[in-house]
């Protein structure tokens, strides 16, 4: 008689909290601006400056907020730019616009060469978790982050135009959420490159002196040797904080399995439990699913595996890309090596 009745009244806890929880949150205006972009010629390439700024980052429960720049150019007469995607549905798989996927073509452009510049995480990551938890991490989070940048663009583009495009990949989620919202927010600017070589081929930087492009093959090395070293770093950070997050998903699965097997006997403690969850869904801005989600451990169990799988994906993507630079910089070593080792034969 007391299972029933205690039944009976966490029914009417969730009826009531349903109809408190029915209305949706209002988001904040997220945006990413590029400002005091500049472009610096070299002696063997261009270095790209600026600042990204990036606004409204505190909706409903944040997880991470990372930012590409790219420099996009364009390599035929009928070229097309990429069309900027605002967000990506989980459930066909694609990037979209609206409600319509993105094909290849539309998500990567027509007769367009991309090169990364750089990638920002703008702040620790899970977001909600890093600045102290549901409840309070809306106080100690900044809503408004800015961030210095720079990268490299390759000698032979100079002369063209390029596109410099900056995406904040947005993501909310947080301990209760389904799935994860992943949402995207551009800024671009279009700028010429300057000629910096003359009809000899010799690369002139301050039209006061030049070096001939033989000459200067440590240079180029040592330059692509930083990039990559640079490139590196921040793929090795953004793989830590994913293993972090991956972490922390599959500590709350192992809790709700065991929440599946080894049920609670507390009836008292659990009635306590499920109103104070239940006050920090709300205050966190929940729907209806997440609160059958956290109600039911089983439903939070697939959830959670979901999730995992998602989180593992990107994961191994980004590993794949910090192997890529790893064997790339490892190449470069090897041939500045050689290369150093040819120079002081000459020498001798």
């Amino acid at each position: 008689m007391y299972q029933e009745a205690y039944k009976i009244k966490r029914f009417k806890r969730i009826f009531l909290l349903l109809i408190l929880l029915s209305y949706t949150s209002i988001f904040a205006k997220v945006s990413i601006v590029l400002k005091d972009l500049n472009i610096i010629p070299q002696k063997d390439r261009f270095l790209v400056t600026g600042r990204v700024i990036a606004s409204g980052l505190n909706t409903p429960i944040p997880e991470k907020d990372w930012v590409d720049i790219k420099a996009e150019f364009k390599t035929s007469p009928n070229a097309k730019y990429p069309k900027l995607a605002e967000y990506y549905n989980i459930a066909k798989g694609c990037r979209a616009i609206a409600n319509k996927c993105l094909s290849k073509e539309e998500e990567e452009g027509r007769g367009i060469k991309s090169i990364g510049l750089v990638g920002i995480m703008l702040r620790k990551v899970p977001v909600w978790l890093a600045y102290g938890g549901l409840g309070k991490w809306e106080k100690n989070a900044p809503d408004r982050v800015q961030k210095s940048f720079k990268g490299y663009i390759p000698l032979k583009y100079e002369g063209k135009r390029v596109r410099i495009r900056a995406i904040l990949t947005h993501v909310i989620g947080g301990p209760y959420a389904s799935w994860p919202g992943i949402s995207y927010y551009n800024d671009t600017k279009e700028v010429y490159l300057p000629h910096i070589r003359s009809n000899n081929n010799q690369i002139k930087i301050n039209s006061s002196k030049s070096i001939h492009p033989k000459r200067n093959i440590n240079n180029s090395i040592n330059s692509q040797i930083e990039k990559i070293k640079n490139d590196l770093n921040v793929c090795q950070k953004y793989v830590q904080a994913i293993e972090k997050h991956l972490n922390y998903l599959k500590k709350k699965k192992e809790e709700a399995d065991n929440a599946i097997l080894f049920p609670s006997t507390g009836t008292h403690q659990a009635i306590i439990d499920d109103i104070q969850t239940l006050r920090q869904l709300n205050k966190a801005g929940a729907n209806y699913g997440v609160v059958l989600d956290i109600l039911d451990p089983m439903r939070r169990s697939v959830r959670l595996a979901e999730w995992i799988r998602i989180e593992q994906s990107a994961l191994n993507e980004k590993k794949s890309i910090c192997n890529r630079l790893e064997d790339n910089l490892n190449r470069l070593q090897r041939r500045r090596k050689f290369q150093e080792r040819l120079n002081s034969a000459e020498r001798k």
